[in-house]
């Protein structure tokens, strides 16, 4: 079940609305004349990587205790460039997952921009 491409349904929804997350969606709060790099590529990726780290944790049967001190994270191109993480040459919509997030100060739920 947990292999089920619904998978991804519950970790938006479930995941979504116990982490308070679904909302960022429809959020429009950040003043991009301040913040000019501030994109709705970077809001979409910044609401896919909770979902994304969702499904790991689920399907790999991880820990709960994840949520909060994992040491990876994932990121697409455009995040990785917002977090300050090394560049990868890969198209926007190919995600990869970051074993040593901790060092850049990300792993877990707490550090993601999401939030």
């Amino acid at each position: 079940m947990m292999q089920d491409g619904r998978i991804r349904n519950l970790a938006t929804e479930f995941g979504g609305n116990w982490l308070d997350f679904r909302r960022f969606e429809e959020h429009n709060g950040v003043d991009r004349e301040r913040f000019p790099t501030f994109s709705n590529e970077l809001r979409q990726a910044m609401f896919e990587e909770p979902i994304r780290f969702f499904i790991d944790l689920m399907q790999n049967d991880r820990s709960v205790l994840d949520f909060l001190y994992a040491q990876h994270t994932f990121v697409n191109p455009l995040l990785a460039k917002h977090y300050g993480l090394p560049e990868v040459e890969r198209a926007a919509d190919d995600w990869r997952r970051v074993e040593d997030a901790a060092s850049y100060g990300r792993g877990g739920v707490l550090p993601m921009a999401v939030f």
